[in-house]
């Protein structure tokens, strides 16, 4: 189905993020990913990790609620921590129990700023 790259990131390894989001139920993702299933609704935010080539997908996850979610800007930081941030019109967009707000508000959309490790494997908080 439809899939859209919105956000690039280099991490200092010369490996490429691309962030967006999709609404194919086989978007490709990685073993130990942190979420590997299309959640429903209209869209889920994607994150990939590809090699500094573009000839191996290293890492790729789905995120998101059971309606619209989609991803627009990626940033890599000095530890290679991955923030994602986006919209959402999920009730149920996942949350970390310390996160400054942990429900939908209402209205078309939410802001939301996710963090994943490296290997978009773990979920991280702080």
């Amino acid at each position: 189905n439809d899939d859209y790259a919105e956000a690039i990131a280099i991490d200092t390894s010369g490996n490429v993020y691309v962030a967006g989001w999709t609404k194919s139920t086989n978007f490709p993702t990685t073993s130990g990913a942190y979420d590997r299933s299309f959640n429903g609704g209209g869209a889920d935010v994607f994150v990939s990790k590809l090699n500094s080539n573009l000839t191996q997908l290293l890492a790729s996850t789905y995120l998101g609620g059971s309606n619209d979610n989609k991803a627009n800007a990626i940033a890599i930081d000095s530890s290679g921590n991955v923030y994602v941030a986006g919209g959402t019109d999920s009730y149920n967009f996942p949350t970390t129990s310390e996160a400054y707000d942990r429900s939908y508000n209402g209205g078309n959309v939410d802001a939301f700023i996710s963090k994943f490790d490296a290997n978009l494997s773990k979920w991280k908080q702080n």
